[in-house]
């Protein structure tokens, strides 16, 4: 079942309290969080590869990661929910927010 769409608008809103980073979209028939990053060297992207790592390895919940060179894509669902979009991937996303504050 898909979340409501004001739930949804809601989460996204906290999620996005700091920055606007994230969207949800629909992609090959699953619902996706879905956020972009950008980083001034290869070491920082890896540095906060590391960190989301440590983090969906803590939550149990693992995103899809997409990288080269300074850049990186997270797609974030919950396949045994049907692959939609639910509070663990609002976690994770808030996870991943939270890594990039503490970046030197």
């Amino acid at each position: 079942m898909r979340p409501l769409a004001t739930e949804l608008a809601t989460r996204l809103t906290q999620v996005n309290a700091a920055k606007q980073r994230w969207s949800v979209v629909e992609k090959q028939g699953k619902q996706y969080l879905y956020a972009t990053y950008k980083f001034k060297s290869f070491k920082r992207t890896w540095d906060f590869l590391n960190g989301v790592a440590t983090c969906a390895h803590t939550q149990r919940h693992h995103p899809e990661i997409f990288t080269v060179y300074n850049r990186v894509d997270l797609w974030l669902t919950t396949h045994d929910q049907g692959d939609v979009v639910t509070e663990k991937d609002f976690d994770l996303a808030e996870g991943a927010n939270d890594v990039i504050s503490k970046l030197p």
